[in-house]
C-alpha cells in the first residue's frame, strides 16, 4: 500500500489524474478514425501491424486510466492488480507485436521524400515528451520534471531554427507544421518558463527567450497581439484585489465550463450574427467552413460521432460537402477554393469532427478542471496558457500539432504546484527502477508511435508534393515521371493529386526551368497521366486535377492551348462522370464541362449529358440550367416555359451559388414565369 500524495487535500492530484487520462485518450482515440479504412492486400502486414499497435496501446493506456481514476496514489502501476495487471501487460505485448510493420510503414515515405523530415521529427519529440510528463505523474515526478524543460528548450529552439530557416530560405523543403502552429508551443514555453522560480532561473530565462522569438517569427499577429494583451492583462491583476476575487469564481465547475463554452464558441456565434462583408476575408472564411463542419456532422454514422472522422477524412468530408456553405463559389474571396482547408479552425469543432464525442469530452472536462485549478492555485502562468489556448481556439487551431503542446504545458504549469519527492520518501512496496524505466521507456515509444502515424496522414501529401516538385525543377534535363505513391488512406491517388496539383498551379517556374514557350507539354503530360489511371481513380480529388487543366486549357489559354481541350474532350467528359460516381452531390464541378459544350455548338451533346446528370441527381441545379440551355437553343423562349420555369427552378436549388445569376434576370423570371408551377425540362435525344 503506497501512501498519498503529501497534499492529498488539495484537490491538484485529481488535476493530475484529469489531464493524464486526457492526454493517453487523445493520443490513442485520435488516429483509429483516420486508420478506418485501411485496405487489405499489399498492405496487410501494415495495417495488421498499426491495428495491433493502436488496439494494444489503447489496452494498456485504458487499464492504466482506469488504475488512475481509482487510485489515490502514485506511482498508479501498483495499484493493477490480477486482471488488470494482466490486460496492461498484455496491451504492450500486442502493441510491441505491432512494432515492426508499423516502423515498415514509414520507409514508402522516406523512399519517396529522399530525405528525413526533420520538422515532423522535432514534433515527435514533443510527443515524447508527453509522455514522459505522464510518467513524471504516474511514477515520479522531480528526475522528470528538469528533463522535460530541457525537452521543451530543445524542442522550442529546433522549431524556431527551422522556422527561420523556412523564412529565408523559401524554396527549400523542411517539413515543418504551418506558421501558426508554432504560436501554441510558443505559448507554452511562455507559461513554463514562468514557472519554478520564473525569470530568475537561467534555464527559464532561455526558455522564455526562445518562447518569444517563436512567437514572432511564427506569422500569427492574432496570437501575437493576443500574447501582450493576457500579459499585460495578468499584469494588471496582480495589483487589483477584485481580480482574485472574480478569478476565484472560475473554481466552480459550472463557471469554468461557461468561460470554455463562451470562448470556444463564442467567436464563431459573433461571426454568424455579424454582417459578413463587415468581417475580414480571414474571418468570413471560418463562417463558411463551419457551415461545412455543421453538414459534415448531420451525415455522420455513429461510429463517427463516437470516434470522429479522423484527420484525412475531415478533408474529405469538407470536400464532399463543399456546396453546404452558401458562398458563390465563383468568387476566390474564400481560400477554400484555391487552398485545401481540412480542419475546421475551431477547438471544440476539430475535437468533434477528428476525435468524436470522446475527444471532445476529454477536450471540455480537461481544460474546464484546468480552469478551476488555475483559479484555485491563483497561478498566472496556467491563466496565461489557458486563456491564450481559449480564446485564439476560438478561431484557429489544429488538433495534431496543437493538442500535444498545450497538454505538456498545462500539466507541466500544474506539476509546479507540487513539491519534488524520492523513491526513498515512498513506504510500502516500491517499484523498481528498472520497471519504472522499463515502463517509461515502452509507452513513451507507443506515444511516439500514435503521433508518428497521426501526423503522417496529417502533413504527408503537401510535404511530398513540395519535395517532388523542386526536384523537377532543379533538374530540367529530366523527363517528367509520375511514380507511384504509397497508399493513403484517403484514396490511393490523394497523394498524387497533390502533387500534379502543384506542378500545374506552379506551371510558370516549370515553364522557365525546361525553356518551354507555352503550358502544352506539361498539360498534356498531366492529361495523359488523367487517362492512364483513370480507371483506377479511387479519390475526387485526382479528377479535379485533370478538370482544372482542361478549364485552363479551355477558358484562360489562347487558341492553340484551347484546342488541347477540343482533343481531350472525351476525357473531360469521362472525368465528369467519374467524379458523378465518387461525390455524386458536388454539381459544380460539372460547370467547365457543361460550358465548353456551349461554347462548341455540342448542344445534343449537352443534352445527352444533363439528361444523364438528372437521371442520378433531379435535383442538380446545374444540370437543370443547362438543360434548359440546350432546349432553348432548340425552341426559343417564348414558346418554351418549361425551359424558362427550370432555370428559375435552378436558382431556386442554388445555382447563384455556383454561377453568377443578373439580379434583374431573375426578377423578371420571376415576374414571367414564377406563377408557382415547376418546369420540367424534357431534353431532346442526341442525335448522331
Amino acid at each position: 500500500m503506497t501512501p498519498p500524495l503529501r497534499d492529498a487535500n488539495s484537490g491538484t492530484r485529481q488535476v493530475f489524474k484529469v489531464l493524464a487520462c486526457a492526454a493517453v485518450a487523445v493520443m490513442v482515440l485520435s488516429p483509429f478514425g483516420a486508420l478506418q479504412p485501411f485496405e487489405w492486400g499489399a498492405w496487410r502486414l501494415t495495417s495488421v501491424s498499426i491495428w495491433m499497435m493502436h488496439l494494444g496501446g489503447a489496452l494498456a493506456c485504458g487499464c492504466l486510466m482506469l488504475a488512475l481514476l481509482r487510485s489515490d496514489n502514485i506511482p498508479v502501476i501498483q495499484t493493477l492488480q490480477g486482471p488488470g495487471r494482466g490486460l496492461f501487460y498484455g496491451g504492450l505485448a500486442l502493441a510491441a507485436g505491432g512494432l515492426p510493420g508499423a516502423v515498415a510503414a514509414e520507409f514508402p515515405l522516406l523512399s519517396v521524400t529522399g530525405t528525413y523530415q526533420s520538422g515532423l521529427g522535432v514534433l515527435w519529440f514533443v510527443h515524447f515528451a508527453t509522455a514522459a510528463l505522464l510518467f513524471s505523474i504516474l511514477i515520479r515526478r522531480d528526475a522528470w520534471r528538469r528533463g522535460l524543460d530541457w525537452t521543451l528548450l530543445a524542442a522550442l529552439t529546433g522549431m524556431a531554427a527551422g522556422r527561420i530557416a523556412d523564412m529565408l530560405m523559401p524554396e527549400t523543403v523542411l517539413f515543418l507544421p504551418g506558421g501558426d502552429s508554432y504560436a501554441y508551443l510558443a505559448a507554452a514555453g511562455i507559461a513554463v518558463s514562468l514557472t519554478g522560480g520564473g525569470l530568475a532561473s537561467p534555464k527559464n530565462r532561455a526558455i522564455f527567450g526562445v518562447s518569444v522569438v517563436l512567437m514572432v517569427v511564427s506569422g500569427n499577429l492574432a496570437a501575437i497581439v493576443l500574447s501582450a494583451g493576457l500579459a499585460i492583462l495578468l499584469a494588471c491583476c496582480r495589483f487589483l484585489t477584485s481580480a482574485a476575487a472574480i478569478l476565484r469564481l472560475f473554481r466552480h465547475p459550472l463557471a469554468a465550463a461557461g468561460l470554455l463554452a463562451i470562448t470556444i464558441l463564442g467567436p464563431p456565434a459573433l461571426m454568424l450574427v455579424l454582417p459578413l462583408d463587415q468581417l475580414p476575408a480571414s474571418l468570413q472564411s471560418r463562417v463558411h467552413i463551419h457551415e461545412l463542419s455543421w453538414a459534415v456532422l448531420e451525415q455522420a454514422s455513429l461510429v463517427e460521432l463516437v470516434l470522429g472522422h479522423g484527420w484525412g477524412h475531415v478533408q474529405a468530408a469538407y470536400y464532399s460537402n463543399f456546396l453546404a456553405a452558401e458562398f458563390p463559389i465563383y468568387r476566390q474571396d474564400w481560400d477554400f477554393i484555391w487552398r485545401d482547408i481540412f480542419h475546421s479552425h475551431n477547438a471544440a469543432l476539430e475535437t468533434l469532427l477528428s476525435a468524436g464525442i470522446l475527444g471532445l469530452a476529454v477536450h471540455i472536462v480537461v481544460f474546464a478542471m484546468a480552469i478551476r485549478h488555475a483559479a484555485q492555485a491563483q497561478r498566472a502562468p496556467l491563466w496565461f496558457l489557458l486563456l491564450f489556448y481559449l480564446a485564439l481556439g476560438g478561431l484557429w487551431f489544429e488538433l495534431s500539432f496543437a493538442l500535444p503542446f498545450l497538454a505538456l504545458a498545462a500539466a507541466r504549469c500544474a506539476l509546479a504546484d507540487q513539491p519534488d519527492s524520492d523513491a526513498a520518501e515512498w513506504s510500502g512496496q516500491a517499484v523498481p527502477r528498472w520497471r519504472q524505466a522499463g515502463l517509461a521507456t515502452a509507452l513513451a515509444v507507443l506515444g511516439i508511435l500514435f503521433s508518428v502515424t497521426f501526423t503522417r496522414l496529417a502533413a504527408f501529401d503537401v510535404a511530398v508534393a513540395s519535395y517532388k516538385f523542386n526536384r523537377v525543377v532543379e533538374a530540367p534535363d529530366q523527363p517528367l515521371r509520375f511514380e507511384a505513391f504509397p497508399h493513403d488512406p484517403r484514396g490511393t491517388s490523394f497523394v498524387e493529386s497533390t502533387l500534379l496539383r502543384e506542378f500545374w498551379r506552379k506551371r510558370e517556374r516549370l515553364r522557365e526551368s525546361r525553356g518551354w514557350a507555352d503550358d502544352a507539354p506539361l498539360a498534356m503530360a498531366l492529361l495523359n497521366r488523367m487517362e492512364s489511371v483513370l480507371p483506377s481513380v479511387d479519390a475526387a480529388p485526382m479528377l479535379l486535377v485533370g478538370l482544372s487543366v482542361l478549364n485552363d486549357l479551355a477558358f484562360l489559354q489562347g487558341p492553340e492551348m484551347q484546342q488541347i481541350a477540343v482533343e481531350k474532350v472525351n476525357l473531360w467528359q469521362a472525368l465528369v462522370e467519374r467524379h458523378w460516381v465518387l461525390e455524386p452531390q458536388r454539381s459544380d464541378i460539372s460547370v467547365g464541362y457543361f460550358e465548353f459544350l456551349k461554347h462548341a455548338g455540342a448542344f445534343d451533346r449537352l443534352a445527352a449529358e444533363t439528361k444523364r446528370r438528372l437521371q442520378q441527381i433531379p435535383d442538380d441545379p446545374v444540370a437543370i440550367y443547362y438543360a434548359a440551355l440546350a432546349s432553348l437553343h432548340k425552341v426559343p423562349a417564348e414558346r418554351n416555359r418549361d425551359a424558362m420555369r427550370s432555370i428559375l427552378r435552378a436558382i431556386d436549388l442554388g445555382l447563384d451559388v455556383i454561377l453568377p445569376i443578373d439580379p434583374q434576370f431573375e426578377a423578371d423570371l420571376r415576374r414571367d414565369y414564377g406563377d408557382g408551377s415547376v418546369g420540367h425540362v424534357v431534353a431532346p435525344a442526341p442525335q448522331d
